[in-house]
């Protein structure tokens, strides 16, 4: 929209940049980092970011996926070398959370008969 002078009114159109993905990205990695927060350290605001993310063909999204994928490698990863190294804490985590195994025992409790309490005044 323009002015009668010619000038354009408001703020200039958001241009979203490789740059910006990358930075969506890594600050997707940190786990902790709302939308709205990555909206403002890329400049723009959360509504722009919300609107960019459903009109980008999925880049953004992407971008915030590949982020928290990279995130869960890097912690398995360490966990892992970690275990592999002799720390029996993160050996036994990485079997708790990786290898489905569980510290639960399932206790099998029979029936008992109703209990029926009568109070007199």
């Amino acid at each position: 929209m323009t002015k009668p002078t010619g000038k354009p009114v408001g703020r200039p159109e958001f241009v979203l940049t490789d740059q910006h993905l990358k930075e969506i990205e890594m600050l997707a990695a940190l786990a902790t980092v709302t939308e709205g927060e990555m909206a403002h350290f890329i400049g723009c605001s959360p509504k722009t970011f919300t609107k960019l993310k459903q009109n980008d063909d999925g880049r953004i999204l992407t971008a915030i996926e590949e982020g928290k994928l990279n995130a869960k490698i890097g912690v398995s990863g360490r966990l892992l070398k970690s275990a592999r190294n002799g720390n029996v804490s993160a050996g036994i985590w990485w079997e708790k959370t990786r290898m489905g195994m569980s510290e639960r025992h399932e206790v099998a409790v029979p029936d008992l008969p109703a209990i029926h309490i009568t109070v007199e005044k």
